[in-house]
């Protein structure tokens, strides 16, 4: 998935920046978050079928998008 593939890039910049995989972990774990925290709320207002489960999908997509950038910009 696009998160390990990141996370694979990142593992061959820890020499010039060790931070880096413990940013992108804070990051995931707090997007993840955001995510379900979003989607709770989302199925409140909305009352399509599935709507919660087609939230987190939708979600997903939207940041596997946004790894991409960060994998092609690499």
């Amino acid at each position: 998935d696009k998160f390990n593939q990141l996370t694979l890039i990142s593992k061959e910049q820890v020499s010039y920046n060790p931070t880096i995989l413990t940013e992108l972990n804070a990051s995931q774990k707090d997007w993840l978050k955001y995510r379900d925290s979003y989607c709770r709320t989302y199925s409140n207002y909305h009352s399509e079928m599935n709507n919660h489960s087609n939230c987190i999908v939708d979600m997903n997509n939207k940041r596997a998008e946004q790894l991409q950038v960060d994998i092609d910009s690499n």
